[in-house]
């Protein structure tokens, strides 16, 4: 949230960043025994699941806590965004015909980049693909966002581009947050985080 404060400015961050996180030892399993990161709610409460997996090894790897924890939490404070300011309605044609509802799961990552989202995920609907396109674009770096339009190919590339620059003209519009900025400083700030002492939090 210090990556939005130093974008965003304080204020920003008093009025919309979750009121209450709920660390979950455990996993969280859907019906169809797809694991759940996380979770929002309302606005005011994000939920992670899975806190019982963080060792010194994960805590010091920007990568690994980008898989479980950071891409969860920008896609639940996403959400939040979306919840207090909904996306134009623009977005969700991009790739209407793509959303697969709870056949998500069964769908590969190449898949899922050549119908043009960025995980087999974003396909469940254009609310989670929306809060995916974030997500993944502040915590990926330059090389590893390219990779995903290489794996989308030409086609899927194009969809993906043109859904991009619907979400960072939401942000841009409705919060004042350039998402190319926000980018820089999560990559900045995730570059130390094997440095952090965590044992001194203020």
């Amino acid at each position: 949230f210090d990556a939005y404060a130093e974008v965003a400015g304080v204020n920003f961050v008093k009025a919309n960043v979750p009121r209450t996180i709920v660390a979950v030892g455990i996993p969280g399993y859907t019906r169809q025994r797809t694991m759940v990161l996380g979770s929002a709610e309302g606005g005011y409460k994000v939920t992670l699941n899975n806190i019982n997996s963080l060792d010194s090894v994960t805590l010091t790897n920007y990568g690994a806590m980008t898989e479980f924890y950071f891409h969860t939490m920008h896609h639940e404070f996403t959400h939040i965004l979306n919840q207090k300011k909904p996306y134009s309605t623009d977005f969700a044609l991009i790739t209407k015909s793509g959303y697969v509802s709870g056949d998500w799961f069964n769908q590969s990552e190449r898949a899922a980049n050549r119908a043009g989202f960025v995980s087999p995920y974003a396909m469940q609907n254009d609310a989670e693909d929306f809060a995916e396109m974030l997500s993944y674009y502040v915590t990926y770096t330059p090389q590893q966002w390219q990779q995903i339009l290489n794996n989308a190919g030409s086609a899927g590339a194009a969809l993906i581009q043109r859904k991009l620059q619907r979400v960072k003209d939401y942000t841009r519009d409705s919060w004042k947050l350039d998402l190319d900025d926000l980018r820089d400083v999560v990559l900045r700030r995730g570059g130390q985080i094997a440095t952090l002492d965590l044992t001194k939090l203020n």
